[in-house]
């Protein structure tokens, strides 16, 4: 086994309790994929859980942070935030290049 597949594999056993965190958001997305006669590769689940853990990491800090965004802005983005990255994220041509 080269070196570059044991450290990809190794890469994406450490990200999978994050895929399956968020799990039932990539599970919509592989939905609607079937449906197409697609699904999602490891690389794009791992990549769209990613940034949906950031994504949360970042309305959570958003929420205790002053300066210049108020909690009160934050509010309409928490509420669609994940939606519109779980939807945006598997179709990004990012994936199909890398």
């Amino acid at each position: 086994m080269s070196k570059l597949l044991k450290e990809t594999s190794k890469f994406y056993n450490q990200k999978m309790p994050l895929v399956e965190k968020w799990n039932d958001h990539i599970e919509v997305v592989n939905e609607t994929l079937r449906e197409d006669g697609d699904k999602m590769e490891t690389s794009q689940k791992v990549v769209l859980a990613t940034c949906l853990e950031n994504l949360e990491k970042r309305i959570k800090q958003a929420e205790h942070m002053y300066e210049t965004t108020q909690p009160s802005d934050v509010g309409p983005f928490k509420k669609f935030g994940l939606e519109i990255l779980t939807a945006v994220v598997p179709n990004m041509i990012a994936n199909d290049l890398v």
